[in-house]
């Protein structure tokens, strides 16, 4: 009884082996017979063959068939578990879009002869790989992102396919130290065998809870399918941490993205200073220097608040001068109230310089 178990247990471990479809290099060929004829009373017929090749990067795959004898080819599909990709029926083809992973490759023929014996057709096949780097995958979601540098040059693909997944986006993370400006720049690929088209590049920030991202502000990256390098200029960014999400519209292959931080900390304001209570001691005579309408989380600095100390009566003049993409508002003078609780209005000027390189003067005497 117990030899009869072990037989059984060989048996059951040898016999799938046989169905196991052969893996096939790139650079070389295969011969594959079809045939499908009766002899006798048994039939004998294979008008199908499979393959497995391993695509170690994102790439292109190139097959072309030549009939030997009395044989010849139908079509050359690529399946990925199982789900059909795309499949050709001429002596030359290829796979384009093909992303990293193991691909089953069936090759269908039939015999040409009048009697179905058939004969033989020979299968060439060459892997090329995308010709710029991938991005780290997977980070198709926010929480996934890659961490960018400033000044790194990232490379990156996207709509290359496995089954039914297309990569159609990539997400990035970037840390900005103080408030200044954020530029990003992209290029992509532009190729006999890539034609990638991006859509838009958007800054995100993460909710109140973590737990996902608010649409911050973007910009359709497309450079027309040319190989050219769009730029985009964000010059109102706080402090944090921001995750950057690049799409394409169409078309597949390889990119580079490169983000780059302007500080403006050598002009901004001691912060926070955006209520009476936290206000910024300001001297008679010496100007100073501060920033407004940054933003971050949706929480965006609209106000200033700072101090003053009259020490007798006379005559106070204010003189404001913001650059040409600030647009200020109004100046107010404020005293505290009876109790220190708050302070109340005393007498305000509306310091618009109407976006000009202009200096607004007040004068309270």
């Amino acid at each position: 009884m117990k030899h009869f178990k072990l037989l059984m247990t060989l048996a059951l471990l040898l016999v799938p082996l046989s169905g196991i479809a052969q893996y096939w290099e790139s650079g070389t060929t295969r011969t594959v017979s079809f045939y499908n004829y009766t002899s006798g009373s048994r039939h004998y017929s294979r008008t199908e063959m499979s393959y497995y090749v391993n695509v170690e990067e994102d790439g292109v795959l190139q097959f072309s068939w030549a009939s030997v004898e009395a044989a010849k080819a139908h079509y050359i599909g690529i399946y990925f578990n199982d789900t059909f990709m795309a499949d050709f029926n001429q002596t030359t083809g290829s796979f384009t879009d093909v992303a990293k992973g193991i691909y089953r490759i069936r090759l269908t023929g039939y015999p040409i002869d009048s009697k179905g014996y058939g004969g033989n057709v020979v299968f060439s096949y060459i892997y090329s790989p995308a010709a710029w780097k991938n991005d780290p995958e997977s980070n198709d979601t926010w929480d996934k992102g890659t961490l960018i540098k400033n000044g790194d040059e990232q490379q990156g693909h996207l709509g290359y396919r496995q089954g039914n997944y297309t990569d159609n986006e990539d997400w990035y993370k970037i840390e900005v130290p103080d408030e200044g400006t954020v530029t990003f720049s992209t290029t992509t690929c532009v190729s006999a065998t890539e034609n990638l088209r991006l859509y838009y590049l958007g800054m995100y920030t993460p909710n109140d809870e973590a737990t996902n991202v608010n649409l911050r502000n973007d910009k359709n990256m497309d450079g027309g399918g040319k190989d050219t390098t769009v730029v985009y200029e964000v010059p109102n960014v706080s402090s944090g941490i921001y995750y950057v999400r690049l799409r394409r519209t169409n078309g597949y292959g390889g990119y580079t993205l490169t983000c780059y931080f302007t500080s403006h900390a050598d002009e901004a304001d001691p912060e926070p200073n955006n209520d009476w209570k936290s206000a910024i001691a300001l001297k008679s005579g010496p100007a100073v220097t501060g920033q407004l309408g940054y933003d971050y989380n949706s929480n965006t600095d609209t106000e200033d608040w700072y101090k003053i100390e009259v020490p007798k009566e006379g005559t106070a003049v204010f003189s404001l001068k913001s650059e040409t993409t600030l647009r200020l508002y109004y100046l107010g003078l404020y005293t505290l109230n009876s109790a220190g609780t708050n302070v109340d209005l005393r007498n305000d000027k509306n310091m618009d310089g109407g976006g000009k390189d202009t200096t607004v003067v007040y004068t309270v005497p």
